[in-house]
C-alpha cells in the first residue's frame, strides 16, 4: 500500500513538474508571438497531462486498478459514451481547435460576431481556452462565448480590414445653403489629420426628413481606433462651423402658449 502511495505521489509530482514546464514554455512563446493557437494548445496540453496523471494514479491501487483496466480495455466504448454525454463540451474543443488553427482571429483583434443577422458580441479578443473565447466589449463588459457558437457564427475581424470607413450624416434646415454646407463638410473631412482617401471625399444629399435635409459622406481612416477619434473631431467641427456660417442644424422644439382665462374683477 505504501509503495502504491509513493508511486501515485511520484506521478502527481511529475505531472506538476510537467505542467509547470509546459506553462513556462508557452509563456515564453507567447511573449515572442502572442497567437491564439498558442493559448489553445497550452490548455489542451494541460488537460492531457492531468488525464494521464489521474489514470496513472488509479493504476497503482488494487481497488481502482480494475477500473483503470476497464477504462483502458473498453476505451472505444467509453469514448463513444463520453462523446455522446459530453458532445457539447467536445464540440467546443473541436471548434476551438478549428478557430485557432484557421487563424480566424488572434489575441487583441477587434471582432464582431453575428448570428441570424444580430450582433452577439463586439469587442477585443482577450483569450481562448478549450471551451470558450473571451471578448472585452467596448462598454467595459466581458463576454464569454462558447467556441461552438463562435465557429458557427459570422465573424467580422476589423484587423483584416485595410482601411476603416464610417458614415457621417448631418441634417440642415430646408432654407439653408446646401452647396455651402456640403463644401464646409468636405473641408472638415479633408482637414482632419486622421482621415485618408481625401481625394475621394464627396458629400451627397441623401434624403428629406420632416424638418431637415440630410447630407452624408464617408470618413476613411487607417484603423478602427483612428475612426472613432476622427468621427468625434469631425462632428465637433460641424457643431462649431455650421452655426458660424449661418447653417442651421434644426431640432424639434415644443412651444407652450398660456392663454389668459378672461376672468376680470367686477
Amino acid at each position: 500500500m505504501m509503495q502504491s502511495l509513493i508511486a501515485a505521489l511520484s506521478f502527481i509530482i511529475a505531472a506538476a513538474i510537467f505542467l509547470f514546464l509546459s506553462n513556462h514554455m508557452f509563456q515564453v512563446i507567447q511573449r515572442r508571438r502572442n497567437r491564439i493557437h498558442v493559448k489553445f494548445l497550452n490548455s489542451a496540453l494541460d488537460a492531457v497531462i492531468v488525464v494521464l496523471c489521474v489514470y496513472a494514479c488509479l493504476s497503482q491501487f488494487e481497488i481502482t486498478k480494475d477500473i483503470s483496466k476497464t477504462i483502458f480495455q473498453g476505451g472505444t466504448l467509453i469514448l463513444a459514451l463520453a462523446t455522446f454525454a459530453a458532445q457539447q463540451a467536445l464540440g467546443n474543443v473541436i471548434s476551438g481547435f478549428a478557430l485557432s488553427v484557421g487563424g480566424t482571429f488572434e489575441i487583441g483583434d477587434k471582432i464582431k460576431v453575428l448570428s441570424g443577422g444580430s450582433t452577439i458580441v463586439e469587442g477585443i479578443v482577450t483569450s481562448m481556452t478549450l471551451r470558450q473565447t473571451t471578448v472585452a466589449q467596448y462598454n467595459g463588459e466581458t463576454c464569454i462565448v462558447p467556441n461552438s457558437v463562435m465557429d458557427s457564427s459570422v465573424i467580422i475581424n476589423a484587423n483584416y480590414t485595410k482601411d476603416m470607413g464610417n458614415y457621417i450624416e448631418v441634417g440642415i434646415a430646408y432654407d439653408a445653403d446646401v452647396d455651402k454646407a456640403s463644401r464646409i463638410l468636405k473641408e472638415i473631412i479633408v482637414n482632419e489629420p486622421l482621415s485618408i482617401r481625401k481625394d475621394e471625399t464627396s458629400v451627397l444629399l441623401t434624403r428629406f426628413e420632416a424638418s431637415s435635409v440630410v447630407l452624408k459622406t464617408t470618413l476613411w481612416t487607417r484603423t478602427l481606433n483612428d475612426n472613432f477619434a476622427a468621427c468625434d473631431h469631425v462632428r465637433r467641427e460641424i457643431l462649431k462651423q455650421f452655426p458660424e456660417n449661418g447653417i442651421e442644424i434644426p431640432f424639434n422644439t415644443v412651444t407652450v402658449v398660456q392663454k389668459d382665462s378672461g376672468h376680470g374683477s367686477a
